[in-house]
């Protein structure tokens, strides 16, 4: 084996999956067996089990599912045209911290399996992947003319209604509906400082819009002062839309929406998955006042009730989608639904 390290610094030319270790089918079923072990996949389909490597300028093959496609990491170190994420100015961005392990790896995983790791099998199925440590390592070989700078990142193009000149509201409530609006144009452009954030924040475009809208249409505030929305375990249990929001199988948030949920606060939004009971849990939503506070919760709940009783209710397509023209002008910020007719 030779080291050969992806974008992230995981250890292509050491990992099992990497086309050089993963030629027979025994191989595949070994790298899944390890994988659902110590890295705590759920893999059932180990035939797919075969990587090109990160570093492949290959475009994608039918029948190989890896490299990683969900990767943002990877498109971001590409467009900035560095070997690996040591060589970028913005290193160790927060995408890259909370995507890739570190120097506690071992230590985590010898925690969920409550018993040390072999060390043949830390070499072999948790050290290739410890990103940070190898990163940190390249990093201090380089000469600073070789760290190349992160440009200034474009914002996304979004179908963006602009906001109306005068919404027929008092101006405490027309503030509200004005941070509310800023918050969605925020997600659609993506302005961000670095191509890792923008990619990701491409990718769960759709997961925030439907979020933002199901805590609108099914949000409760339970006092009359409340800070934040709350969606109940009986609605949660019985409206489809939530079946890709919380895993069934063990009744916890999907990964993605987990993401979400980090990403949200970075725009003062807080939301949350708690347990206020043995068997009770709450989605919840809370604004700061960078977000607009109680104010633009408000104007939330107010937008999507507008738009269903205006428009209809949208049908839930699966995958974070509706299909009608209230959830349509809804993921354009379109606003005008508040204008009286004419105007």
């Amino acid at each position: 084996m030779i080291d050969i390290y992806g974008k992230c610094g995981c250890n292509c030319g050491r990992c099992p999956a990497f086309k050089a270790h993963a030629k027979t089918m025994e191989d595949r079923k070994r790298c899944q067996n390890a994988w659902n072990k110590y890295l705590g996949t759920n893999l059932k389909k180990f035939k797919w089990i075969y990587c090109d490597g990160c570093q492949t300028p290959d475009p994608w093959k039918s029948g190989n599912i890896l490299p990683d496609r969900g990767c943002y990491l990877r498109p971001c170190a590409i467009k900035m045209k560095i070997t690996t994420c040591a060589q970028c100015s913005a290193y160790p961005c927060e995408e890259l911290k909370g995507r890739i392990p570190g120097k506690d790896f071992r230590k985590r995983v010898t925690q969920r399996l409550g018993k040390p790791i072999l060390e043949k099998d830390y070499r072999a199925f948790v050290e290739p992947y410890e990103g940070l440590k190898h990163l940190q390592e390249i990093r201090a070989s380089l000469s600073p003319k070789e760290i190349v700078q992160m440009p200034e990142i474009e914002p996304l193009k979004a179908k963006i209604v602009d906001f109306p000149a005068a919404l027929p509201f008092p101006r405490k409530k027309q503030s509200a509906f004005e941070s509310l609006y800023r918050l969605i144009m925020n997600i659609l452009t993506a302005r961000t400082q670095t191509y890792a954030r923008q990619e990701l924040i491409k990718r769960r475009q759709q997961h925030f819009l439907s979020l933002l809208w199901v805590f609108g249409r099914y949000g409760k505030f339970i006092k009359k002062n409340s800070s934040h929305v709350v969606i109940d375990n009986e609605t949660l249990g019985s409206v489809p839309d939530f079946k890709s929001i919380i895993r069934k199988r063990d009744n916890t948030l999907h990964s993605t929406i987990r993401q979400c949920f980090r990403i949200f606060r970075d725009y003062g939004a807080r939301a949350e998955y708690v347990t206020v009971k043995k068997k009770e849990r709450l989605l919840r939503l809370s604004f700061t006042k960078r977000a607009g506070g109680i104010d633009a919760l408000k104007a939330l709940k107010s937008y999507v009730s507008r738009l269903v009783d205006t428009f209809g209710e949208p049908a839930y397509a699966g995958a974070y989608r509706y299909k009608g023209e209230s959830f349509k002008r809804f993921s354009m910020a379109d606003m005008r639904v508040f204008m009286k007719k004419g105007k």
